[in-house]
């Protein structure tokens, strides 16, 4: 079984958006779901029995989750979340890996 992993959008400042329905009240709408997770500026990777296909340079991922391990920084597709450390962990036998595929794929 294969699972895509992305960065958390919500915790990178992602914006949010005014909507003012017909009666009046102004609601505030995140707009993490609206970003698609064909965004190859969101998808890290996608991981599939004993491999791992990189969208994005291993080493930058590694970088970023070990400047903030204690934080929520990445989902995988069925909505699990991961602290930097706990991402690490998860991929720890790909880290090494050089199959970078790049940002687009299936």
């Amino acid at each position: 079984m294969s699972n895509n992993f992305y960065w958390i959008e919500q915790e990178r400042n992602v914006p949010t958006v005014s909507v003012t329905p017909a009666n009046g009240d102004t609601l505030e709408v995140d707009t993490e779901g609206l970003i698609s997770e064909d965004n190859p500026r969101i998808h890290i990777g996608k991981s599939s029995l004993n491999s791992f296909s990189w969208a994005q340079d291993p080493k930058k991922v590694r970088e970023q989750c070990e400047a903030d391990p204690d934080s929520p920084l990445v989902r995988d597709e069925l909505g699990q979340r991961f602290t930097g450390s706990e991402f690490l962990a998860r991929i720890a036998g790909y880290l090494d890996v050089t199959k970078h595929v790049g940002t687009v794929f299936c």
